[in-house]
């Protein structure tokens, strides 16, 4: 009787897995502009399937390399010493990040993509992902931590001294 019911459960677990493996994750852009994730996607919207690579890159990233897309303020940004935020009115990060900037006297520009269509556009540009999307010089950071963007703004602070 119990090696009947292992013999059950291992099966039952078998099928289980096999069509999890097999679960896909959808990505579409509702009629906004604002992308959605998930295993369900919508009949009215054309999606995307995302492969497991593209599901393992995405979350928080620090890099060095630039956006192939930099032009105009964009470039300028990039170039500048101060640092440059791209924003959402409801981003709790985005809030974290600014609180944290006051605190320590960090000159910073936001730029909110909610209110400004100039900078919605100059974020669609750079292929922002989420928000804050931070600039610093040559350094750019998608998400916020104090400790990641402590890292990154003294390896930017010592660059901007040396180039003084």
């Amino acid at each position: 009787m119990k090696k009947s019911v292992l013999l059950a459960i291992s099966i039952m677990l078998m099928i289980t897995s096999a069509f999890i493996a097999n679960a896909k994750i959808y990505q579409w852009t509702d009629k906004d502009g604002k992308k959605h994730f998930g295993d369900k996607p919508p009949a009215e919207e054309k999606v995307v399937v995302l492969s497991e690579q593209q599901i393992n890159a995405r979350g928080s990233s620090y890099t060095k390399e630039p956006s192939s897309l930099v032009e105009g303020d964009i470039y300028r940004n990039r170039l500048s010493d101060t640092v440059v935020m791209y924003t959402t009115s409801s981003c709790g990060y985005c809030a974290k990040a600014r609180k944290h900037f006051t605190a320590h006297n960090i000159k910073y520009v936001e730029k909110n993509i909610d209110k400004s269509t100039r900078y919605k556009h100059e974020f669609k540009q750079i292929k922002g992902k989420g928000v804050p999307l931070i600039f610093m010089g040559e350094y750019q950071m998608s998400g916020f931590s104090v400790a990641g963007f402590t890292r990154k703004y003294e390896q930017f602070m010592k660059n901007a001294s040396v180039n003084s």
